[in-house]
């Protein structure tokens, strides 16, 4: 049993199809983009916050996540 799992079940209520976990899992990723990009903005010049984000959005572990299977730890990744 997962708690953060019950996050995701109004979407799932919303479209019945496993490509919803993918989705979701893609939308939680990129919903902490924001986050990165204010705290290295913070530290550093603007196009180095912004090469800070590009890095973590294509960070190939994020990029396996979504391609494949359905992980529930990936929605703490936005906590």
């Amino acid at each position: 049993f997962h708690p953060l799992l019950v996050l995701i079940a109004p979407l799932y209520w919303i479209w019945p199809d496993p490509r919803m976990l993918g989705i979701a899992m893609a939308l939680l990723i990129v919903a902490s983009a924001p986050a990165i990009y204010l705290f290295a903005r913070k530290r550093f010049s603007g196009l180095a916050a912004l090469l800070a984000t590009a890095a973590y959005l294509l960070w190939w572990p994020f990029q396996q996540l979504v391609i494949f299977d359905f992980h529930e730890v990936t929605l703490a990744i936005p906590l």
